[in-house]
């Protein structure tokens, strides 16, 4: 884009905090560096009103600000737009929005048609005040956004073209592991099964996991980890130590997601972390009992699918110690400190637990 001449780009990262983090940290090592750009945001500073902006655009080559979909920030945006001198060159500054997770807030949400939702009206203004440049949205669930209404003017219905990505030769994805149900009348023929990989969640154990609805019980909510998440953990060391056994010392990610509500997470963090030195104690001691169960459940179930060979139990076991000493748990919400960053060390070994925030965009290295 920026070879054909756009001047300035911004990209709209979700509502979260860690994924606008992870966002801009990417596209600073593979895009945003060197002298052909000037950021206005960095991965711990979204975007502020620059005091001159239209000298910067005067005086750069190209802009670039990945920033929050949040109010505050947007505003602040529309606003350098909106500046007196900024409406005067902005004729001669092409600008690329990109809207990363464009589903997410940007689509008016309001019940009644005449209402609109804060972050849709800032987008509004935000595409309102450019004079000239593209906006393009790109999300997995793109329904919310084909249903907007074509006829209002206003709004962000894509019309101009909605095209499919298709996969890379290397994704592997939900239609691999869930299989895909026969539901086009005019394709029969195309359902097919998933792979053994999904472990269905006992209704028992699912329901012990969900926190009460009222919040001064939910503040005191903590629940032992069930048998089916012990398994997926005495799992998950296994599958990295199969992983370290290979030489594959990349990172190493469990997501555990059991609700939306933040308080209830950093109480799970602390069942998990008993769980796991529980493990620990016992491989000091030499039992390794559970995990060897684990590798007995897991470890052959969809070996018809494997691009390398698996190691044996004794190989596996040698690595599972070091494994443990450095797997780590971390929360990753709205209300936590410590967030995920992968870019603090090498080859993590993460448990990350979290709600809406580890839903929407944020990539979890090396996930297993």
């Amino acid at each position: 884009a920026t070879d054909a001449g756009y001047k300035l780009v911004i990209v709209l990262s979700g509502m979260h905090n860690n994924l606008r983090e992870q966002t801009q940290s990417r596209l600073d090592s593979q895009l945003f560096s060197g002298p052909d750009w000037y950021p206005l945001t960095t991965p711990v500073s979204d975007f502020e009103h620059p005091a001159k902006p239209s000298e910067l655009f005067l005086h750069q080559p190209a802009l670039c600000a990945v920033v929050k979909k949040n109010a505050n920030r947007l505003e602040k945006l529309v606003a350098m737009l909106n500046d007196p001198a900024m409406k005067k060159i902005l004729p001669s500054i092409p600008v690329l929005i990109v809207d990363d997770e464009a589903d997410q807030a940007t689509p008016n949400s309001m019940r009644e048609k005449e209402q609109v939702s804060t972050i849709n009206q800032l987008l509004r203004d935000l595409w309102a005040s450019i004079t000239t440049g593209s906006y393009v949205a790109y999300t997995a669930t793109p329904f919310a956004n084909v249903l907007m209404d074509p006829d209002n003017e206003s709004d962000l219905f894509p019309s101009d073209f909605i095209t499919t990505i298709q996969p890379g030769p290397g994704y592997f994805g939900a239609e691999r592991v869930f299989g895909l149900s026969e539901t086009v009348p005019d394709q029969p023929g195309i359902a097919t099964d998933g792979l053994d990989m999904v472990r269905e969640i006992p209704r028992a154990e699912a329901e012990l996991l969900r926190p009460p609805s009222n919040k001064e019980e939910r503040a005191e909510f903590d629940c032992e980890p069930p048998p089916s998440m012990l398994h997926a953990l005495e799992w998950f060391i296994v599958a990295t130590a199969v992983r370290r056994t290979r030489g594959q010392y990349g990172h190493s990610s469990m997501l555990v997601h059991t609700t939306h509500y933040a308080l209830p997470h950093f109480a799970m963090k602390q069942q998990l972390e008993f769980s796991i030195e529980d493990l620990r104690a016992s491989v000091r001691r030499g039992d390794l009992t559970r995990l060897t169960a684990a590798w007995q459940r897991e470890a052959l179930a969809v070996s018809d699918q494997a691009t390398e060979p698996l190691p044996t139990w004794p190989e596996v076991a040698s690595a599972i110690p070091d494994v443990l000493d450095q797997v780590e748990v971390i929360v990753d919400n709205g209300a936590s400190h410590d967030l995920l960053n992968y870019d603090e060390k090498q080859g993590r070994i993460v448990v990350a637990v979290g709600g809406g925030a580890l839903c929407r965009g944020l990539t979890l290295e090396g996930l297993v």
